[in-house]
């Protein structure tokens, strides 16, 4: 019985079938081990993905219960124990993962899918904090040298439609920044206040908005 019957009849269970035997899982993923999981595919310091079979042993025994003897009798070699997770994760309706690596080659699975299937959750954790620490720096910045009344007219320039903007959005802001970053770098003497601010002015609109 695929997933979405199981669902649709009310069963809590999926039956999985691995090395000729039967073995009955959550229908519910969200059930399952999912930190054990999401150790059981690792990648190496030469950026190598691989699994970590004692996670996938670990994640296998809290998953199967009191059918983990039973499994383990018929999945006596460690490389029986990937395959044992996938077959239990494609009875989830779990699909393995489409990921390749930069050689065209599919990465090393277990529990197919799932443990890479979280790394877009876990890169949001990683960058959401770094990005309000961005746009915190930014606004300090302006704040201190800012001059709103100028951005507000070269934001007219480029966007003449926009007759009711009357003060700078965060990317006025950020083009300020920029204005101001590159005209340092770009001046010969970054002391020479004249040429920085030939060079802001010549700078295009087109170019600080990219």
């Amino acid at each position: 019985m695929i997933p979405a019957e199981a669902e649709a009849v009310g069963r809590d269970c999926v039956t999985a079938t691995y090395l000729g035997c039967e073995w009955r899982v959550p229908l519910d993923v969200d059930t399952w081990p999912l930190p054990l999981i999401r150790r059981c595919v690792i990648t190496t310091k030469d950026r190598k993905t691989v699994v970590d079979h004692v996670a996938v042993a670990m994640a296998l025994e809290v998953l199967l219960g009191e059918q983990w003897r039973g499994f383990t009798d018929v999945a006596r070699r460690r490389r029986d124990l990937a395959p044992g997770a996938n077959a239990l994760a494609a009875a989830a309706g779990i699909a393995a993962s489409a990921e390749r690596s930069p050689i065209g080659e599919f990465f090393d699975q277990a529990f197919g899918g799932l443990p890479r299937g979280r790394r877009g959750e876990i890169a949001t954790l990683h960058t959401f904090p770094l990005a309000f620490t961005a746009y915190a720096v930014v606004v300090i910045w302006y704040l201190q040298h800012g001059r709103p009344e100028r951005d507000v007219c070269r934001a007219w320039k480029r966007m003449p439609w926009y007759t009711s903007k009357d003060a700078p959005s965060f990317n006025d802001m950020l083009i300020a920044l920029r204005r101001e970053t590159w005209a340092g770098r770009l001046s010969r003497d970054p002391l020479n206040r004249r040429d920085r601010r030939k060079i802001r002015d010549w700078l295009s609109d087109a170019l600080l908005a990219a």
